[in-house]
């Protein structure tokens, strides 16, 4: 009788074998991306680890992409298949799309971008290792719209996979690297944090990314991977691309953002020293690309016409000497007045 009253009022045994592992969230949107959608879906469904749910959106599309993305659907019970009737644009339907997110990871795929093998199996390790940390991001490669590489993303001088604590994200990454770095579509975010900092702010257009992982990396850190995870795609009519093309748009997107981080609600991330240096350097990024434009086409004469006339000619020679110190000094001149030009532009209120 005693040992039975020990036996069934003890609690049952308890069989798990610690916590539970990280879920993860995919959330995709896509507009009249057919040409590359097949890829990207395929990358992700084919992850050595598969999302524990994927979330994907049409915003409208007019091409053959609900066909594309239909016999996914039926094929992936882990895949929720949303369309919007027209389209809303990039910004709100990723809002929307990551409204529905459950995971405690989630990870925004674009449909022109792909993952590379094992991205996701390497980073929920990697986040069950180091729950603290905030996001696991991993080397970006940067392809044009034909698939060609360009460049590789990565951190300054980073060779091992490792954690990024706060303030080192501060010292050793944000401060090395140049103002727009971002690893794009190699990052995954812990929801929680993500939220924390206020989720994805439609404000900040083609930032929104990028703001929300510098400020969770300097409150949380981040995990870093040191493999290539994942393609970005750059395409002429990504918000990106046409952002960057309209200045004074970027520089409107720049002043808003200086002011994010000298608000009340970030500036305990975000020191006033770097907040000064850094929107410096990014205006300065902003009036070079401009004037390279300007350079490709006055430079023609410079660098073929001239030359070539050169060989016979002592005046020649002599002018062409004086137009490169003149067209250098101009660009100086131009890239001054062009600068404040942008920034009281930016300041106008829109009508």
């Amino acid at each position: 009788w005693y040992s039975w009253l020990i036996l069934h009022t003890m609690s049952p045994p308890d069989f798990t074998e610690g916590p539970r592992p990280p879920t993860l969230s995919v959330v995709m949107c896509n507009y009249n991306h057919g040409r590359y959608l097949a890829r990207a879906l395929d990358a992700i469904t084919s992850q050595s680890r598969t999302p524990d749910e994927f979330i994907i959106l049409d915003d409208g599309s007019t091409d053959q992409s609900v066909s594309i993305i239909e016999p996914y659907a039926q094929r992936c019970s882990y895949i929720r298949f949303l369309r919007n009737e027209r389209n809303t644009g990039a910004v709100a339907a990723v809002q929307r799309a990551f409204g529905t997110a459950t995971g405690d990871y989630v990870y925004f795929g674009a449909a022109d971008d792909y993952v590379l093998p094992d991205f996701f199996e390497k980073s929920m390790v990697m986040a069950a290792q180091y729950p603290q940390a905030g996001s696991v991001v991993g080397e970006c490669v940067v392809i044009d719209a034909d698939g060609r590489e360009r460049t590789v993303l990565t951190g300054p001088g980073w060779t091992t996979s490792m954690i990024i604590n706060p303030r080192a994200v501060l010292t050793d990454y944000l401060c090395k690297v140049p103002p727009t770095h971002s690893f794009v579509a190699a990052v995954i975010y812990r929801r929680s944090c993500l939220l924390d900092v206020g989720g994805l702010r439609p404000e900040l257009e083609f930032w929104i990314d990028t703001f929300a992982f510098r400020a969770i990396g300097l409150k949380y850190g981040f995990c870093f991977l040191n493999h290539r995870c994942a393609c970005w795609r750059v395409t002429p009519g990504s918000l990106c691309q046409i952002t960057i093309n309209d200045p004074k748009r970027e520089f409107r997107i720049l002043q808003h953002l200086e002011r994010m981080m000298r608000s009340d609600e970030f500036r305990g991330l975000f020191p006033a020293e770097y907040v000064a240096r850094w929107s410096h350097d990014y205006q300065y990024e902003i009036v070079q690309r401009v004037l390279e434009r300007y350079a490709s086409g006055v430079g023609a004469a410079n660098t073929e016409l001239w030359p070539n006339l050169g060989g016979r000619f002592w005046l020649v020679r002599a002018f062409h000497w004086g137009l490169r110190r003149f067209d250098d000094l101009y660009r100086k001149f131009l890239g001054t007045l062009l600068k404040n030009s942008l920034s009281r532009s930016a300041r106008r209120p829109s009508k």
